[in-house]
């Protein structure tokens, strides 16, 4: 079984005071909250290693949010990437400004509100949860999804980038 966690945490992100089309994602429930990383541990063994397409579809998802994260780390060092990867796990989350004490956002010199960069981050994650989620809805006894508030991996090791790293 392939357990995939979401963690979330209280943000600025500003949540949508309309429901909208959430394409069956139970979304509403984080309205104000910002997606803030992932952990994903085991096998789905639905195949021999090699030949599992579950395996190999959460795996490529997760891989993708994991090199977008990382790329906007390196364009936005203000937001870091910590991760963590070996045999059967693969954890990561991020960390980035989220809004200035006035309450209103933070510019960078060009202009650009620094939260961006987040809300950004934050939607990468948003779609690892809606796409590992139509994977579980195929394959329920193969692929789980649950979401969580953050717990700081980045204080256990494991690879930090952005920040000047």
């Amino acid at each position: 079984m392939i357990d995939v966690t979401i963690f979330y945490e209280e943000g600025t992100r500003g949540g949508r005071s309309d429901a909208g089309d959430t394409g069956g994602r139970p979304r509403d429930d984080l309205d104000g909250y910002m997606y803030t990383g992932f952990a994903i541990r085991g096998h789905a063994g639905a195949a021999p290693k090699g030949s599992d397409v579950v395996c190999a579809a959460v795996s490529s998802v997760s891989q993708m949010v994991t090199l977008g994260l990382l790329e906007i780390s390196r364009r936005y060092p203000e937001v870091r990437v910590w991760f963590v990867r070996d045999e059967g796990r693969l954890e990561c989350v991020f960390r980035g400004p989220r809004s200035g004490s006035s309450g209103s956002p933070e510019r960078h010199s060009g202009g650009e509100e620094l939260r961006w960069p987040s809300i950004m981050a934050s939607f990468l994650v948003e779609m690892l949860e809606a796409t590992v989620r139509q994977i579980a809805d195929q394959y329920p006894s193969k692929v789980s999804v649950k979401r969580e508030r953050y717990e700081d991996i980045a204080k256990s090791g494991g690879e930090t980038h952005g920040d000047g790293d």
